[in-house]
């Protein structure tokens, strides 16, 4: 999902469709759709030194999709048409593990 504001300030992608009733946690509800060109998971290194977190850049992963769709609402969410085209884990010590 991509706030509606955010893509009417930022990103302009051209509605594409509308998806009434769609079964949420809090009851259907009506969202306009979009298609995104290309999207690429960013990797981060959180390093935790005791009570300190460092945080290191984001780079660009080879893990990408084209053409995905997305809803418009309120806020960002990550949606199962985009993650599950990756396998996912979690390890140990609270990583997440995205792999193509």
């Amino acid at each position: 999902m991509v706030p509606k504001e955010t893509n009417e300030q930022v990103f302009h992608f051209e509605k594409v469709g509308r998806d009434d009733e769609v079964d949420t946690g809090l009851g259907p509800a009506t969202y306009d759709w979009i298609v995104i060109p290309k999207m690429t998971l960013m990797a981060r290194r959180l390093v935790r030194e005791g009570e300190t977190s460092v945080t290191y850049g984001f780079k660009e992963t080879d893990l990408s999709q084209v053409n995905v769709e997305a809803w418009l609402g309120d806020d960002y969410v990550l949606g199962m048409n985009f993650i599950g085209q990756f396998d996912v884990r979690m390890t140990g010590d609270g990583r997440i593990i995205f792999e193509g």
